[in-house]
């Protein structure tokens, strides 16, 4: 009976630690492009890195400098593993798959 309550201890143990894992960062090069002010009816930002389009989570931690068509970036991220809502149009809300920003700097 002590080595079963061992085991489902240890079972429980490895399956929780499991899923607490930070998720992997990730560096890469990229364009962000600026789609204009939300609060104006704009998308924001959308990030495009190798050939996939994201759209960062808190975006309005972006320093306003790279409100600009497009800015070739570096940035370190991690994916969301969800989808974000774009805060522009209302009928049709763009939908795209979302990272977490940790760093970006212009190329």
């Amino acid at each position: 009976m002590k080595i079963i309550r061992v085991f489902i201890i240890a079972f429980a143990f490895s399956v929780v630690s499991s899923c607490t894992d930070d998720p992997e960062t990730i560096m890469a090069e990229g364009v962000l492009r600026w789609e204009g002010d939300p609060t104006l009816d704009g998308c924001g930002y959308f990030i495009t890195i190798h050939d996939h389009e994201y759209k960062p989570e808190y975006e309005y931690n972006i320093d306003s400098s790279f409100e600009t068509d497009s800015t070739n970036v570096i940035v370190e991220y991690q994916l969301l593993n969800r989808i974000i809502k774009g805060p522009c149009n209302l009928v049709h809300p763009i939908m795209t798959d979302g990272i977490k920003l940790i760093s970006i700097t212009r190329k």
